[in-house]
């Protein structure tokens, strides 16, 4: 129910598993006892409905209360016992209703001695002339008054549900469009990892912005969700002008930077991926597309400064005229001739700490993936569930240490994230000053408990006990680029250099693996003469 209007919260989804919903009526119920006060029949409301075994405080209760598992939930219910049980005519059973829905318990109280014995002068025969035994009857108005200091009209719970039941319905039929819906309407960044996790769990990808590919909002593509530029950290406000900039598509990087995206922007669709199709999809190399852009947007400032100045002359002839126009050529020779820098590749763990940054999750690997965390021992966040004492692991962001009020003593609040989600934990005085040192690694291990809020609206895990993770041995391998064409070449290079330094392998134009043995050393000075 994650995303579905009203049952997403997580005390909401642990009262449904223990529900199992099988009709409109029973969400409905749990629309109108899920908030303070009723909420405490909720156990009893389910134990009912599982046994079947309810006592009525008397047969007359039975049709009223029957669809609610014996308990009173809505204001309907009251006037329906009123008028049922003691007589009451439907006006005077809404006044009853009205006192309860604005708590004046004065007036309800009043209303005791007509229930229980009726009111000639006002038309109400009472409960005990209806064969309803005084002290029965007494018990039944005691359950009346502390419904009344949280009366719920089963109309407005109803309304709610429908739209619930109309959420999860497109959710379950339309799951593609309901992400990309859902995303759409985030109220911030930070809430989109736990909805990502969701929609893959529910086979659905959620792909890479691109700046070719991605429009303004998050949208459908292909059975998946692609990513919104809009959805970037600080890309808002230049989202809709890079979409409308590529009629024909971005055709290469020189021609994304003469679309003048601005360097907040262009720094957010680089380092977030959207730009991996100038690099042959190699997200390593994103480095050297910041030092591009700075670098081409140089150059096509010197571009519009020389036109501007061949504009400026009225007659083409002139000999300033002349001068500018070669200045001009020059400097658009500079741009057509500019090449790629080279610059070290980024780090896994940069590129990666980029990455979520700008798009609040990671596309193009995990800091997970570089730790050994197999085995029964870890839970992943998605698979939690409240009142859950459990390991689980991933890594720390948006970390804050406060100070207790009292004494003044660290503590530690933040977000965890693994392959599955997001999650907010604590970790209180006591076990920060013996786990810091550990937390400061930012990919760890963490035992606790996970608790609803005081809120009772948001969960949060509770940390007991940090560990560390132990992290792969990787073996040393060489990935080469290279264009289709030179592909016989490297495969001589390949066989003409073989050894036991690397494992070599090479990928068909039938997208086929093969492997090619074992490559030495050298290898490393010869991939240059391949060309890119």
């Amino acid at each position: 129910t994650k995303s579905v209007f009203q049952f997403e919260s997580g005390g909401m989804v642990k009262n449904l598993k223990a529900l199992q919903p099988k009709a409109i009526e029973d969400i409905i119920a749990m629309n109108a006892m899920y908030r303070p006060g009723p909420m405490d029949n909720i156990p009893t409301y389910i134990e009912n409905k599982r046994s079947g075994h309810i006592a009525y405080a008397c047969p007359q209760l039975e049709p009223i209360l029957k669809e609610t598992n014996g308990i009173i939930v809505y204001q309907e219910q009251v006037m329906q016992i009123v008028r049922d049980l003691a007589g009451y005519s439907i006006g005077r059973s809404d006044l009853v209703r009205r006192a309860m829905a604005k708590k004046h318990l004065d007036e309800l109280v009043a209303e005791r001695k007509n229930f229980v014995y009726g009111n000639k002068e006002e038309g109400i025969h009472g409960c005990v002339a209806l064969g309803i035994s005084e002290e029965v009857a007494n018990g039944i108005f005691d359950n009346m008054l502390s419904f009344a200091s949280y009366a719920f009209n089963k109309a407005h719970a109803a309304a709610y549900s429908v739209t619930s039941y109309m959420t999860a319905w497109l959710k379950y039929y339309y799951p593609a469009e309901f992400f990309a819906s859902v995303m759409n309407y985030v109220g911030k960044i930070d809430e989109l990892p736990a909805i990502i996790a969701d929609a893959k769990r529910h086979g659905i990808e959620v792909l890479r912005p691109d700046i070719n590919k991605s429009e303004v909002n998050f949208s459908v593509e292909n059975g998946n969700v692609r990513f919104g530029l809009a959805f970037l950290r600080g890309a808002k406000s230049r989202a809709q002008a890079i979409v409308d900039g590529r009629e024909s598509g971005y055709t290469s990087f020189k021609a994304f930077v003469a679309s003048k995206p601005g360097k907040a922007i262009a720094e957010a669709c680089i380092y977030s991926g959207a730009c991996d199709s100038c690099i042959k999809q190699n997200p390593n190399l994103r480095s050297a597309l910041m030092t591009a852009y700075t670098e081409v947007d140089k150059l096509l400032a010197a571009v519009d400064r020389a036109q501007e100045k061949v504009k400026a002359f009225e007659d083409p002839n002139d000999a300033k005229a002349i001068e500018a126009k070669k200045a001009l050529d020059t400097a658009l020779e500079a741009v057509k001739s500019y090449a790629f820098p080279k610059v070290d590749p980024m780090t896994m763990i940069d590129r990666l700490q980029k990455e979520r940054y700008f798009t609040s999750v990671y596309f193009s690997g995990n800091p997970l993936d570089n730790y050994n965390i197999t085995g029964k021992k870890y839970t992943n966040i998605d698979d939690l569930n409240i009142g859950d004492s459990k390991w689980i692991v991933g890594t720390i962001s948006e970390e804050e240490i406060l100070k207790t009020k009292r004494d003044a003593k660290q503590m530690m609040s933040g977000k965890l994230t693994d392959h599955t989600g997001t999650i907010d934990f604590i970790v209180f005085p006591q076990a920060y000053s013996e786990y810091a040192a550990l937390l400061a690694q930012g990919t760890v291990a963490m035992r606790g408990n996970y608790t609803l809020k005081d809120d009772e609206e948001e969960a949060q895990f509770i940390v007991n006990e940090v560990q560390p993770l132990q992290q792969k041995v990787h073996k040393a391998k060489m990935v080469v680029w290279f264009n289709p064409s030179d592909f016989t070449k490297v495969q001589q290079i390949i066989h003409n250099y073989k050894g036991d330094g690397y494992d070599c392998y090479m990928v068909g134009q039938n997208s086929k693996m093969y492997r090619t043995g074992k490559c030495s050393e050298e290898y490393r000075s010869e991939e240059r003469r391949v060309g890119k």
